[in-house]
């Protein structure tokens, strides 16, 4: 018996799949589909390939109409590279009716760019059990908010046991508080990554005191949870100096954040900016507390990148840059 007679070929074991499978291109065409994938549509193969996946997405928003392609957590898997699971999705067959599925989606990678995806369905049949599903998962989200304000407790009745000054209570106990509003991002996303523009609203959504003081800027961009976490934790930290000391602690300041994705030679990198300005003068820190380090070394360290903390006569000015495949992981 030779080697390759003791394993099954690969498109064999594509084709017997109990789940529907799929390659995407780039644009989220079908290029290629196994049997149970054109079974679970009810549709012959020719009518699936070359056809979008947003053709079968039934999904409706409150009003009624369709969602875009612009608002869909699988296209922005598609468009960005970003590995991403919806753990439910309406999609229609070719007789008209529609049925919810699990659908996962992941790039494929050549050469350090993008060519496609795989998505893999796989319809939910039992009701029952997504609701069950549903329940544990808003169970786990209570108990992971019960262990932050647990923790909290924990750390204000320490510190004040040893007579540490109320300033450091709170500051740790702020630090916590912006972790829980980032793990509630997540959990709401239900697929272990969270938008971009719902982090950082997130993060500097306790530091708004005006229309306008603080504006971001961005493409869209799926986050996991590692990076959710790192960004959230900087951005806290940039809030909380700018209302004590900089642009945020006048009436006249602005913050902007923004940030972009730029491609490189061999992998896109992900750069994000914070600007002050209009605020008081400032100046360095005589020593490097535990913020700026959160700020500069943490946040660079967790994505694999580097952050730059930079005393501006304009006001405080701070970049991260990172490679863009450290946001997913």
């Amino acid at each position: 018996m030779t080697s390759a007679s003791k394993h099954i070929d690969y498109d064999e074991i594509v084709a017997r799949s109990p789940v529907g499978i799929a390659q995407l291109d780039v644009t989220g065409r079908h290029v290629l589909v196994n049997d149970r994938y054109c079974e679970i549509f009810g549709r012959t193969r020719t009518d699936v390939l070359g056809r979008e996946l947003h053709d079968f997405i039934l999904t409706a928003d409150l009003d009624g109409a369709r969602s875009t392609k612009k608002n869909s957590p699988i296209y922005e898997s598609i468009r960005h590279g970003t590995p991403t699971h919806v753990t439910e999705e309406s999609f229609l067959r070719q007789d008209g009716t529609s049925f919810p599925a699990a659908c996962w989606i992941r790039p494929v990678v050549v050469d350090g760019k993008v060519r496609g995806s795989i998505c893999t369905i796989i319809p939910l049949t039992e009701k029952r059990g997504d609701e069950q599903q549903g329940l544990h998962h808003r169970e786990l989200s209570h108990r992971v908010k019960n262990m932050f304000a647990i923790a909290q407790a924990i750390v204000g009745q320490t510190l004040r046991s040893i007579s540490a000054p109320r300033e450091v209570v709170h500051t740790i106990n702020q630090r916590l508080a912006a972790l829980s509003n980032a793990n509630t991002v997540l959990m709401r996303a239900q697929s272990g990554n969270a938008s971009i523009i719902d982090v950082a609203e997130a993060a500097i959504a306790a530091h708004r005191s005006g229309a306008g003081r603080i504006q971001i800027s961005g493409p869209d961009i799926v986050l996991g949870s590692k990076a959710a976490l790192a960004i959230t934790l900087a951005l806290h930290e940039l809030c909380t100096n700018a209302t004590k000391y900089g642009a945020l602690s006048v009436d006249a300041g602005t913050v902007l954040i923004e940030w972009t994705v730029v491609d490189g030679a061999t992998e896109k990198s992900f750069r994000m900016y914070w600007k002050e300005q209009d605020g008081p003068p400032v100046s360095p820190p005589i020593h490097k507390g535990f913020g700026s380090r959160l700020i500069v070394d943490n946040v660079g360290s967790d994505l694999r990148g580097r952050g730059e903390l930079i005393f501006d006569s304009r006001g405080v000015r701070w970049t991260l840059e990172a490679p863009f495949a450290a946001l997913t992981e």
